[in-house]
């Protein structure tokens, strides 16, 4: 070899032992300038060699014993600057094993310190930043697949990117491996690269097969994984220098994997599937770096050994389809996270997003509340076309009201809104969520009731009626119970007497409107609720004999007497324009 101006590129150079005994040896003498720029010479992942350069040994790598020719190999890349002569003579002493391919086969390299210096630099930064997102890529889809394992994709990908990862760090330009480990065992460096090739073809068909349903059959990619699992058990079982003859043998398979995966893409684009055509793109290169390679194995004309860089372009690739898909699922997620709230409280929705079921984010069983009812008297008969806005409007308010304080972390909130019925509404005080305001229910839901009736004057003083228009509200207290149905929608729900009871107490206001004379708009409560107000609260009651015929509660036969007051005044009966009188409520049948 006559090394030319300092510009020369390096050379490479190909050793072929495939007719030699366990020991071969190799001469090559180098012509030269002494005044050149120095030359280095590197041997590429040779078992076992000794190098003399000008009859001095310069260089040992793993052990060639005596005349009988054993050998003990190692791996890893060996380099020896050249002396500054003109003529440089290199003898190599060989062991072939036959560790490659079907035949021996080692390459030298010798060109310029300088750009061989560079070359390396570069070619470690390359495989360093493709280890790396093969790495991450791996554990982050292998990951995802731990918290969804109905997600089997992510898996096949993960594993697919780890034992490339693995295969890399041996097989690569630069031996990270045997830089960090220089003792590092030969047979398990050879089965861990030759398994890493063995499995990726077929991960990767499932991991097409899974991400494209119907693209490809179930039955190929058995037959590829059986194929490839024969390549794995003799490999695991048998000597580098048995299983490497065979390799070309798998090139074979590799090949139908490919063909297979360009089978499963077309299929999958006629079908519209999202990210495809990206992932075909993907599959192109890879398909053309794994030829190109398995050309420059045989020896045969290649650009040299391209496969990392093309996993490295298959990983952007991959993040490209990931991040599409990802930011897809993140619109719905939180589209989805947005509406769901509308139906159901916020703890409830983030509770199943941390895996617990639907049933177990509501209190369920039987505990003691206070009920609320709430109506529109006369509503039939409202005729102004803002009529149902104005109820909607009404809603929401009291929907707000109700939702007061509400707290997802604690669970609480001032009331639960067991239903709307049209105009009117039920809601539960203590129960499924405790008010957390440090005073009875009773008191709440009397605050309660008097914000909505302020909330439906409001709106309805908006309508200018022909007519002024009332609301009754009835609260009862006892026994309630939050389930969810056993079958069908899982929608939680309230039920017992005292709801039914709310819905008879607030009935009751056409009993005063009768009794008493006077329209407005009337708050009866149970006498149990009565009983834990304050005393100033009680003082806005008038007190309700139920046991008198025409003033006995429905469904309470058992009520002795209940309480009950105009908000925020009676008015008298008449026609259009009637009059509020303000009157004092403590003994309404008095002043009456």
């Amino acid at each position: 070899f006559t090394v030319g101006d300092e510009a020369a590129k390096p050379q490479n150079f190909w050793l072929e032992g495939a007719n030699l005994p366990q020991r071969g040896y190799f001469r090559l003498t180098i012509l030269r300038h002494a005044d050149q720029t120095p030359i280095r010479i590197v041997f590429k992942d040779m078992p076992a060699l000794r190098v003399l350069i000008n009859g001095q040994e310069q260089l040992t790598q793993g052990k060639l014993y005596g005349e009988d020719g054993d050998v003990e190999n190692a791996r890893g890349d060996s380099t020896v600057l050249l002396p500054q002569s003109d003529e440089v003579e290199v003898i190599l002493e060989l062991g072939a094993t036959l560790p490659r391919w079907n035949f021996a086969s080692y390459e030298i390299q010798i060109g310029p310190e300088d750009v061989l210096r560079k070359e390396t630099l570069l070619d470690a930064i390359v495989l360093a930043i493709m280890l790396g997102g093969l790495f991450i890529t791996g554990i982050y889809h292998i990951s995802l697949y731990v918290m969804t394992p109905s997600r089997s994709a992510t898996l096949t990908l993960g594993l697919f990117c780890i034992v490339n990862c693995i295969r890399s760090s041996i097989t690569g330009k630069v031996d990270s491996v045997f830089n960090f480990f220089p003792n590092f065992p030969y047979e398990l460096s050879y089965k861990m690269a030759y398994i890493g090739y063995y499995l990726a073809p077929p991960l990767f068909i499932e991991f097409l097969r899974v991400s494209f349903p119907g693209t490809i059959s179930k039955r190929v990619a058995r037959a590829l994984w059986v194929f490839t699992a024969t390549f794995v058990i003799l490999t695991l079982f048998v000597p580098v220098d048995v299983y490497g003859r065979w390799n070309t043998v798998f090139h074979i398979g590799t090949v139908a994997n490919i063909i297979t995966a360009f089978y499963g893409l077309i299929k999958a684009i006629k079908s519209r599937a999202k990210g495809s055509i990206i992932l075909l793109v993907a599959v192109t290169m890879i398909a053309a770096a794994t030829f190109n390679d398995v050309m420059y194995a045989e020896r045969l004309p290649s650009i040299g050994p391209i496969i990392h860089v093309a996993l490295f372009l298959f990983i952007l690739m991959q993040s490209l389809i990931l991040s599409s898909q990802f930011s897809v699922a993140f619109a719905e997620l939180a589209h989805t996270y947005k509406e769901f709230t509308k139906i159901v409280y916020l703890h409830t929705v983030k509770q199943i997003a941390n895996g617990f079921e639907i049933e177990k984010t509501m209190r369920v069983g039987t505990a003691e509340a206070v009920v609320v009812a709430f109506d529109i008297v006369g509503s039939s008969r409202i005729k102004h076309p803002g009529f149902s806005d104005a109820v909607e409007r009404m809603m929401g308010r009291c929907y707000d009201a109700m939702s007061h304080g509400y707290d997802a972390q604690d669970m609480q909130c001032r009331a639960y809104r067991v239903k709307e019925m049209g105009d009117g509404l039920l809601c539960s005080v203590g129960f499924p969520f405790p008010t957390g305001e440090g005073r009875t229910e009773a008191s709440v839901a009397n605050d309660l009731a008097a914000e909505f009736v302020r909330i439906f004057k409001e709106e309805f003083e908006k309508l200018e009626l022909d007519s002024n228009s009332y609301c009754g509200i009835g609260i009862a207290k006892g026994s309630v119970e939050g389930f969810f149905p056993r079958f069908g929608v899982k929608q939680y729900d309230l039920r017992g007497k005292t709801i039914m009871l709310a819905t008879r107490y607030e009935a009751m206001r056409n009993a005063v409107y009768s009794k008493i004379g006077w329209n407005g708009s009337v708050i009866f409560i149970q006498d149990e609720v009565y009983q834990d107000l304050l005393p100033d609260e009680r003082a806005h009651y008038s007190e309700w004999d139920a046991t008198v015929d025409g003033q006995r509660i429905r469904d309470d036969g058992l009520a002795q007497k209940a309480w009950y007051r105009f908000a925020p005044c009676a008015e008298r009966k008449g026609g259009v324009g009637m009059e509020a009188i303000e009157i004092d409520v403590t003994d309404l049948p008095k002043a009456v």
